[in-house]
């Protein structure tokens, strides 16, 4: 049988690619509530002709020439999957028993090797109201893509009720979407760079409400709250007045209130960007997958900025950056030698932590579309994320729900917040947004009302010590194979020669060169290695010292 044809990754899938190398739990989910009638079957395979119709769910991961690259599946080669059925009318509360599952659901390692790399399932709560849970590992999709599948299921779904041939998918291939993704990064490429370079010659002394950055877990805190219609609609009133919208307005608050109360003149925050701009129409606009970007939105508040400057440096930056998107958050974070270790001119001004952990930007973000369905012609579906992913410090997002009312979740690292202060964050922000409605544009910063009762910034107090970057070596290293490993680093990096201190970061290693790296080792010394041994023991010695006792050497 011909195998099938391979395909690079999008920018996107790369970064995700190796950082599950290092964290596997990068799942995504989301429910849709489903009320009204429900004919369950027609539901259970309206879900399971939209997934296999989507062709970048169905890939498997390989290396070839030191690189990651996907295989698409055809369906006779696909892991077997169903759609879950269960059934939770019986339970005592059966929407925290939903909760509960779609919890231990969202746990669940993806296997990239095997697949598959999603699940599916419908959970009855009530004779008119179910809930359909989808979740799939970041690599192969991103929020534009759940809310891609999640309309095409509604309207096979409807289709099916109604006893109408299905339309046919206008999503394009997965090829046509990593073509795409390429041709955007690289039509830019030198503008982008430049941008870019503009905005960041060095890097940040980025302000969390932390005070200090810890490696991401694979689980997160969420505290929750609504905000009603009338202070939505209020928000965005008071938008306008800046030419902007509401979902500026929340940058803005959420800005405001890192700076007050981290006192930090320097606030960058992280914005999910789609990485379809301007592309109606196109595959990137109609094909489910990944592309999604961590956009760096830069501010600097001071003493004499009021709320009204603030709102309009919000619109007027979004706007600049949105425009450049397509330079990726790991080339940023590359550019500025932000993976290489302390002392070696790469962590930041402030000396952030090791590598992996000095932080580009502080909070994330994240706008999200109201998510409406139909499900036939009296039953209807409201989206929610139940989870955006693996946090690395503080994530925000907010969504319009199809009443007018937003919701607010606040996730954060586990291993550097405590509960009691992601509530307290939540709390403040909830009640800043309902204040800046009311604030004069005129009012300064640091005259605007805060929640009473501030929040101190953490200093990890009665949290859990953060697990090491790296990992001492577990035995002096034979100095042949030391040698042997030398000599195949330095020509993985182009240099003559390096030492066995001499950190592969340091000396200009990223990603893309570690896999190289790992395959040269393989292929010469006949031993196998991970991502994860080359970022936890980056020097030679080190390395080395990973490498079983009895290694074949040139």
């Amino acid at each position: 049988m011909t195998a099938a044809r391979d395909l690079a990754l999008t920018g996107a899938q790369e970064g995700i690619w190796f950082a599950h190398h290092l964290d596997p739990i990068h799942t995504t989910g989301e429910r849709i509530d489903i009320t009204g009638p429900l004919a369950g079957d027609v539901l259970a395979t309206a879900i399971h002709d939209a997934v296999e119709e989507t062709e970048a769910l169905h890939v498997r991961f390989v290396v070839r020439d030191g690189a990651p690259r996907q295989v698409p599946l055809p369906p006779a080669e696909r892991p077997a999957w169903t759609v879950a059925r269960v059934d939770l009318r019986d339970e005592a509360d059966p929407e925290a028993a939903a909760v509960a599952w779609m919890d231990r659901a969202l746990a669940e390692p993806a296997d990239l090797d095997g697949g598959p790399l999603f699940a599916q399932a419908v959970l009855r709560l009530d004779e008119a109201h179910h809930v359909w849970f989808h979740r799939y590992h970041q690599v192969v999709m991103d929020a534009y893509g759940f809310s891609l599948i999640a309309r095409r299921v509604a309207t096979l779904y409807t289709a099916r009720l109604a006893a109408d041939a299905a339309p046919p998918s206008r999503a394009g291939t997965l090829a046509e979407l990593v073509a795409a993704d390429a041709e955007a990064r690289r039509s830019t490429a030198d503008e982008d760079r430049a941008f870019w370079a503009e905005r960041f010659p060095r890097a940040p002394a980025t302000a969390t409400l932390a005070g200090r950055t810890r490696r991401v877990s694979g689980t997160f805190l969420r505290r929750s709250s609504t905000l009603p219609a009338g202070v939505v609609a209020d928000m965005e009133i008071a938008a306008r007045a800046r030419s902007g919208h509401w979902p500026e307005l929340v940058l803005a608050a959420v800005a405001l209130y890192l700076y007050r109360r981290s006192d930090a003149p320097d606030i960058v925050l992280g914005v999910p960007m789609m990485g379809r701009l301007g592309r109606t129409g196109q595959p990137a606009a109609r094909t489910p997958g990944m592309l999604v970007n961590i956009v760096p939105l830069r501010l600097h508040p001071g003493p004499a900025t009021t709320v009204g400057e603030l709102l309009a440096d919000v619109v007027t930056e979004l706007a600049a950056v949105r425009a450049h998107q397509h330079h990726r958050f790991e080339d940023l974070r590359r550019d500025l030698r932000l993976d290489a270790p302390q002392g070696s001119g790469g962590a930041g001004p402030d000396g952030a932590g090791p590598r992996g952990e000095a932080a580009l930007v502080g909070p994330w973000v994240d706008v999200l579309p109201t998510e409406s369905l139909r499900f036939g012609a009296r039953t209807t579906g409201t989206g929610r994320p139940v989870s955006g992913g693996p946090v690395h410090d503080l994530a925000v997002h907010v969504q319009r729900r199809p009443d007018g009312s937003l919701s607010l979740d606040v996730d954060a690292n586990p291993a550097t917040y405590a509960a009691a202060a992601v509530e307290a964050h939540r709390d403040g922000l909830d009640a800043l947004l309902r204040t800046l409605v009311e604030t004069p544009a005129d009012r300064l910063l640091a005259d605007v009302p805060l929640l009473d009762g501030p929040v101190e910034i953490d200093d990890g107090t009665g949290l859990p010590a953060a697990p090491p970057v790296r990992t001492p070596a577990r035995r002096g290293a034979d100095p042949a194979v030391q040698e042997a490993l030398g000599a195949i680093v330095a020509e993985v990096l182009g240099l003559d020669a390096v030492g066995p201190d001499d950190d592969f970061f340091a000396l200009g290693g990223q990603s893309l060169l570690a896999l190289s790296l790992l395959a040269r080792v393989s292929e010469e010394l006949g031993v196998t290695l991970t991502v994860r041994d080359v970022f936890e023991a980056p020097t030679v010695a080190a390395l080395a010292a990973r490498l079983p006792a009895a290694v074949p050497t040139p």
